[in-house]
């Protein structure tokens, strides 16, 4: 094996875990799968970077807090089964990818991964508009208060659908004066979102898009402003649209929920909890709530692990956006994915999905660990 990381000829041990995960979004949790996702994790590992630690130790001290809060209510109140793998997943991958010493090379094997599920995705959605009966997926279908229908993509969910349209755009941005056929690029994953239906993903690109043009980056004060201010925003019109639209009616009354269950154990939470949507027969109020959703993942940190460690998890999402102007002159994937699951994770967003955090947390360890070019 090459020091590069390569078994000979092209092929990288980087590319395994990449592979494995864009495999899993599809076999799902199975002995072969997570066979593969914990052999490609093994394999990226080299050795302990100290400096990856130091740049990201306040991330790394809520990892380290959140477990031993989590395992302590874990002695009397043991976790469901699936809040169990939930958070397993996001403990094993934020470890692992902290010593990970070629994170660029593990996030390009990423970008290729993301793109070919991106162009399955598009594929199927354009032939369901293309009124083709495709078995293993859905009709789409219109919400209450809502236009347009959502197209579910190769997985037969919009929402990842959505998600695997804004992560393959966060990648395009990158092509931009570099290839001629760009705008196209850009097009086309533009219009499988719109296809999505998911809108907090269309809010999330059109923050991207401004996020990669220079004059936006120039200066401290307009990034974080930026990301402030989609937050409100967001925020601001779910509530003035929640008498016209279902979905932002449900979300309001998810956030209220959430919050009013935050207060109830604001100092330490209530230990690891995520919320299980697969028992969901009808989306309404009463089995959302009863599910345990709570559309926010930072509220759901704050029920998990408390009020303080909430509060630094946001610190650590709001000192890598501030890290963004000083640490990079062009635009690089890494920016988008963070900038924008960061804002997610604030409306909706869930640790869940492998794909999505391994290359959030892949995004938030580059950032920090970058050199200022100032």
């Amino acid at each position: 094996m090459n020091f590069d990381g390569s078994f000979g000829f092209k092929f990288n041990r980087y590319a395994i875990y990449p592979i494995s995960i864009g495999l899993l979004q599809f076999l799902g949790y199975n002995s072969i799968s997570l066979f593969l996702v914990f052999g490609g994790i093994l394999l990226s590992i080299t050795s302990v970077y100290r400096s990856f630690i130091k740049s990201n130790f306040s991330f790394f001290l809520f990892l380290i807090c959140s477990f031993i809060i989590g395992s302590i209510f874990c002695i009397n109140n043991f976790p469901s089964e699936r809040s169990l793998s939930v958070w397993g997943q996001f403990y094993l991958i934020s470890f692992s990818l902290l010593f990970v010493e070629k994170k660029e090379l593990l996030i390009d094997y990423f970008k290729k991964v993301i793109i070919l599920i991106f162009i399955l995705d598009i594929v199927t959605n354009i032939l369901l508009l293309s009124g083709f009966n495709l078995p293993w997926v859905e009709l789409a279908e219109v919400r209450p208060g809502e236009l347009l229908s959502r197209y579910p993509g190769i997985k037969n969910s919009a929402l990842f659908s959505g998600l695997i349209s804004f992560l393959a755009l966060s990648f395009v941005l990158e092509f931009k004066g570099k290839k001629k056929n760009f705008f196209l690029m850009l097009i086309f994953v533009l219009f499988n979102m719109i296809l999505a239906g998911n809108y907090r993903f269309l809010v999330i690109a059109a923050v991207i898009i401004l996020l990669s043009l220079r004059t936006i980056r120039k200066k401290k004060i307009i990034v974080l402003s930026l990301f402030l201010l989609s937050i409100f925003v967001v925020i601001i019109a779910t509530f003035y649209t929640m008498e016209q639209n279902g979905s932002n009616l449900l979300r309001f009354q998810l956030w209220q929920a959430a919050f009013k269950n935050l207060i109830t154990n604001p100092i330490f939470g209530s230990g690891f909890f995520s919320p299980d949507v697969k028992s969901i027969t009808e989306a309404n109020i009463d089995s959302l709530l009863s599910a345990g959703v709570t559309e926010s993942t930072v509220l759901l940190i704050g029920i998990n692990f408390g009020l303080p460690l909430m509060i630094l998890f946001i610190f650590c999402i709001l000192k890598t956006v501030l890290r963004i102007n000083v640490c990079y002159k062009d635009y690089s994937s890494e920016l988008g994915i963070f900038f924008g699951l960061a804002l997610d994770s604030f409306w909706a967003g869930s640790f869940e999905n492998a794909i999505s955090l391994s290359v959030f947390i892949l995004s938030m360890y580059l950032i920090n660990n970058k050199k200022t070019y100032l």
